[in-house]
Formats: structure tokens, C-alpha cells, sequence
């Protein structure tokens, strides 16, 4: 015997509550994960500023040697900055590294200065 359009509708209203409970569940652990990430966070800058060592944001650390963040991507992604490990989405760099990157960014020629030499050839 074929389901009625009534049992159809109620097997769909179930379903459907199934659907909205999972969906809170899922969405409570993802804010519980995010509040711990942003412990971790405010704990690695405690941490940091007893050791005097600032923190920085990828956009944050671009600034500092005057070059974009999608350069400073780039140099992490080669393996030539290595950031701080504070999940797999989130990137911030420590003073630790500013010797590394100034070193990287001081050897680079300014890219600037080749496109002069060209026009003026």
C-alpha cells in the first residue's frame, strides 16, 4: 500500500526537525571550536607579551616590510617564513621571525627599479 500524501508530509516534517537538530549541534561545536581558537589566541599573546614578542597578523606583518600580504602568503606558502602553528586556517607571525623575512626582503631587487632600467633603455 503506497503512503498517503499526510504520512508523505509527516515523514518530511520529521526529516526535516532531524535536519534542524543536527544542523544546531553542528553549529554549537563550530562556536565552541572558535571560542577555543580565540583562547588560544588571547593566550599566545599573554604568553608573547611576557616574553616581549609581538604578535602579528599576516596583513600586519606585510606592513611592516612595506610589501603586500599576498607576498608574505607567497613566501609562506615556498617555505621561506615559517608562522606560528595555531590551526589550519589561521596565520599570525611573532618578531621571532622578522629576521628571516628581513633578510628574505633585503636580499629581493626592487622590482620597481628593474621596470625604470627597462623604460629607460
Amino acid at each position: 500500500m503506497l503512503p498517503t500524501p499526510e504520512e508523505k508530509c509527516a515523514v518530511a516534517r520529521r526529516l526535516i526537525l532531524e535536519l534542524e537538530a543536527r544542523d544546531r549541534q553542528t553549529f554549537a561545536l563550530a562556536m565552541k571550536a572558535l571560542g577555543e581558537l580565540e583562547e588560544d589566541v588571547r593566550e599566545l599573546r599573554r604568553e608573547a607579551a611576557k616574553r616581549n614578542i609581538e604578535i602579528f597578523t599576516e596583513e600586519e606583518f606585510a606592513a611592516k616590510f612595506k610589501v603586500s600580504p599576498s607576498t608574505i602568503a607567497r613566501e609562506r606558502k615556498a617555505g621561506r617564513i615559517e608562522p606560528l602553528a595555531m590551526g589550519q586556517n589561521i596565520v599570525r607571525y611573532s618578531s621571532l621571525q622578522f629576521e628571516r623575512a628581513h633578510e628574505i626582503f633585503r636580499a629581493r631587487p626592487k622590482l620597481v627599479g628593474r621596470k625604470r632600467e627597462r623604460k629607460a633603455s
